[in-house]
């Protein structure tokens, strides 16, 4: 195998410079082998860090961080857990820890920080694979490397990364300590808060969520996928008021979305129930947001559905608080104007079912407009088909 000759020169010269210090004789059979037998040059090098007369010498573990490094670009490199890399590692370190001013003490710096990026490198592959526990772990070794290698250096970017990795394989504690130090470091990425956000709220600490992700929308106010965790998280959590304020938001982010204007529509529907005295405003806001979709779609059966039920519901209201004792002429006004809304609920209804003719819900829906509009032939014709319905 062919050796590029400045490298082999300078291993040669490290050693030669060192003679005076006699280094263990073992060490330098093992440098004399190098470049003829990597093989043998490892196993050397092995035996002679086994050797108390020359495991003491920081320039011992040197040649083996050295040699073995050496030994994984050449023979190891394709396999995932060379044991090589590892050891030329651990060796690297052990100069360090012996002498942190050896001689040698920068080219192990060196040593390290060429491994600490193959194992950076395969992190970001194992990340393109989704192969999340994985790009976890290397990238977790990598940030332990470059302590070493690069005292001074703060890969932030590499902790965002193993923090996401480690949400993305579900091990939220280490994704809440990389992601929270990502956090502190100030590394700038939207979708930190996102992830953070994500994590606390898997792990039951809402109002941490809903800190990080309003923090992340102050940030970075463009940003939809902070907005969108903090709809579904505010949904869940059943907090109607502040989700239709960030529906809002999100809305204004991406005026053409469907699903957020749908979403907005079914949360003013449940406003109206609980906002006493707003009940008009939300319907009003709702029958607005329905609209709008169904103009930019009108085959959008979720939206011709929910606003044909948003007037059968209104109706149906105001005949439920009719009061009985109402005289002729209120009851006959009350029912005409209950009338106009059946009907108006009746073509949403009528296209819902154009769209989903098997689907029940919307025939059951067909069943009770038509009745309540007193087509009672229509409305059993409907009420037989969704019976049939299983």
């Amino acid at each position: 195998m062919r050796k590029n000759i400045t490298h082999i020169a300078l291993l040669l010269l490290l050693f030669l410079g060192n003679a005076l210090a006699q280094p263990c004789v073992k060490v330098g059979d093992a440098i004399q082998l190098f470049t003829k037998d990597l093989e043998k040059a490892k196993k050397g090098i092995e035996d002679a860090a086994l050797d108390p007369a020359c495991s003491s010498d920081p320039a011992t573990w040197y040649y083996k961080a050295f040699i073995l490094k050496d030994y994984y670009k050449n023979k190891e490199k394709t396999i995932k857990n060379a044991s090589s890399r590892i050891a030329a590692i651990e060796a690297a370190k052990k100069n360090l820890q012996l002498d942190p001013q050896n001689r040698y003490a920068e080219e192990c710096k060196k040593i390290l920080n060429f491994l600490a990026q193959t194992f950076y490198n395969d992190a970001s592959k194992d990340l393109n694979e989704k192969k999340y526990p994985s790009a976890y772990d290397n990238y977790v070794r990598y940030l332990d490397i470059i302590k070493y290698g690069q005292p001074d250096k703060l890969d932030t970017s590499a902790i965002f990364y193993a923090g996401y990795a480690a949400s993305m394989a579900n091990n939220y504690l280490k994704a809440k300590e990389y992601l929270k130090k990502a956090v502190e470091l100030k590394y700038q990425e939207p979708n930190l808060y996102y992830y953070l956000g994500k994590v606390y709220w898997s792990i039951g600490e809402k109002d941490k969520s809903y800190e990080v992700l309003n923090l992340g929308h102050a940030l970075y106010p463009e940003n939809k996928d902070v907005i969108l965790a903090m709809v579904q998280y505010y949904s869940e959590d059943g907090k109607l008021k502040v989700l239709e304020s960030t529906l809002d938001k999100a809305i204004q982010l991406d005026s053409k979305s469907p699903d957020l204007k749908l979403t907005q529509a079914v949360v003013c529907e449940k406003l109206s129930e609980t906002e006493k005295g707003q009940e008009e405003k939300y319907f009003k806001k709702s029958e607005s947001l329905y609209k709008e979709v169904i103009k930019s779609d009108a085959n959008n059966s979720r939206a011709n559905y929910n606003l044909a039920i948003l007037y059968y519901n209104k109706a149906v209201n105001i005949i439920d608080k009719l009061d009985a004792d109402s005289d002729l002429i209120t009851i006959d006004k009350i029912q005409d104007q209950c009338v106009l809304i059946f009907k108006l609920s009746l073509p949403y209804m009528t296209k819902a079912y154009q769209l989903n003719p098997n689907k029940k819900d919307v025939l059951e829906g067909l069943a009770g407009i038509y009745f309540a509009l007193n087509d009672i032939p229509k409305s059993n014709e409907f009420k037989q088909k969704a019976e049939s319905m299983k």
